[in-house]
């Protein structure tokens, strides 16, 4: 860690980071920031760069207040512009990492060294609407005069957890209801099922290839989507989330076989559905919808206390008691000279 070149202020100093320091600040709580998502985590931001930072080049500072440090901005440098370290593809949320309550100081501090290394746009995708980038750094821009467009790019469901399955079933409409009801009760009646988890490095990766058939079985749209290199990604993120603990890679299996999966990652009291494929050959048996439910159902019983479905408007998510969440595109004009 050394400090940035170009900046220096008698309350307020900006150092430079690597994938690697971003790891020890994410180690010690003694920092208490607010690390906003799953995909601001060090781990996440390490397998993305590796499978698609090729070429693109990191800029990641943290800003001390004296000795305190008071926030981490993970970002990519193309010229005189700067985005979050990430891609919508594989990222669903991107943000800043901001001890709480100083945001405002935070960039206060970001957007004059950014000015002083010649930085003149911000470019933010995949923002929450409850975005520290939304509530802070967008207000701040527009006192300062700069030109901002910021406009709705997406949507997200999430819902809260209640405290067992019975009580979730409840939260259901009466038609809802007696679908989920039917359509595990019909699978039930049509074999043997068994929901298998997976959690560790080892099992992860060889269990693998078995998620990625299913997700390329799913529908066509799917499988041109799952490149060699988002489908090495993919792989790698599971793995390196297990080492941390956070995975929960779901399997359906139906007369031994599996038949549909979902992985899933907990991260504090949410766990996230990242993304989720069945063989469609069992699609009259509802082995997708069913391999959610139990998903739903195992958070549930572990204690969790959020679900978020992430991106996409998929009717089941509304069906299962998802809210929406817009996500936003926000690019602003920082440059001081016009």
């Amino acid at each position: 860690m050394i400090e940035a070149p170009a900046f220096l202020n008698s309350a307020y100093t900006v150092k430079l980071e690597t994938l690697d320091s971003l790891k020890n600040y994410w180690e010690h709580s003694d920092y208490c920031l607010h690390w906003p998502s799953l995909f601001s985590t060090p781990f996440w931001m390490k397998v993305w760069s590796s499978s698609f930072g090729c070429g693109q080049m990191l800029h990641i500072v943290s800003v001390y207040k004296g000795e305190t440090l008071i926030g981490l901005a993970p970002m990519i440098l193309s010229d005189d512009t700067v985005s979050l370290i990430g891609s919508p593809e594989v990222c669903d949320y991107l943000d800043f990492i901001i001890a709480p309550g100083l945001g405002l100081e935070f960039f206060e501090t970001l957007i004059k060294y950014l000015n002083s290394i010649r930085v003149k746009r911000m470019i933010l995708i995949c923002l929450r609407e409850d975005s520290i980038a939304i509530s802070e750094l967008v207000p701040l821009a527009r006192r300062k005069g700069f030109q901002i467009s910021l406009a709705a790019d997406d949507i997200t469901y999430e819902m809260e957890l209640p405290p067992s399955w019975e009580q979730f079933l409840e939260l259901l409409n009466k038609k809802q209801r007696h679908e989920v009801r039917r359509k595990i009760r019909r699978l039930e009646e049509s074999g043997t099922i068994m929901l298998r988890v997976i959690e560790s490095p080892v099992t992860a990766c060889e269990s693998f290839p078995d998620f990625l058939g299913l997700f390329r079985l799913n529908r066509v749209d799917k499988a041109a989507f799952m490149t060699d290199a988002k489908a090495d990604f993919f792989c790698k993120i599971a793995v390196a989330a297990a080492e941390e603990q956070m995975l929960r890679l779901c399997f359906l299996d139906f007369e031994g076989r599996p038949v549909s999966a979902v992985l899933c990652f907990n991260y504090g009291s949410t766990v996230f559905l990242y993304n989720s494929g069945y063989d469609s050959r069992f699609s009259n048996l509802n082995v997708g919808l069913v391999c959610k439910l139990f998903s739903i159902r195992d958070s549930i019983e572990r204690g969790s206390l959020n679900y978020d479905f992430l991106k996409g408007n998929e009717i089941y998510k509304q069906r299962l008691g998802g809210h929406p969440v817009r996500l936003y595109r926000c690019e602003i004009d920082i440059d001081i000279t016009k």
